[in-house]
């Protein structure tokens, strides 16, 4: 199942508005940790030769956990949407309805 592809019709009575906040934090939290660990590659190619020794080392960790503390902010919000729209149950029961259709 994609998260993109799924909409508010998929799921009778949510508020649009909310499931709409919560699918673009769920992309957007899936695509996180990747983008954190490409700008700490980027840090460590830079700042290593350039600066060298252990503040050369720590700054791609520093900047890695950075960017991980953004997410756990963004992360609090969709468990809080989540909880509201009951998103757990809907789409346990969305998965399962997708099983019975296709068997």
């Amino acid at each position: 199942m994609n998260i993109q592809e799924l909409a508010a019709s998929d799921f009778p009575g949510v508020d649009a508005q909310k499931f709409e906040e919560w699918k673009a934090l769920q992309v957007r939290l899936l695509r996180l940790p990747w983008i954190a660990l490409a700008i700490m590659i980027g840090v460590a190619v830079l700042s290593v030769p350039l600066i060298g020794g252990a503040i050369g080392y720590a700054l791609p960790v520093l900047a890695y956990f950075v960017f991980m503390f953004t997410q756990r902010a963004q992360g609090r919000r969709l468990r809080q949407l989540g909880n509201e729209l009951g998103m757990r149950e809907r789409l346990k029961a969305y998965r399962e309805q997708a099983k019975g259709s296709t068997a």
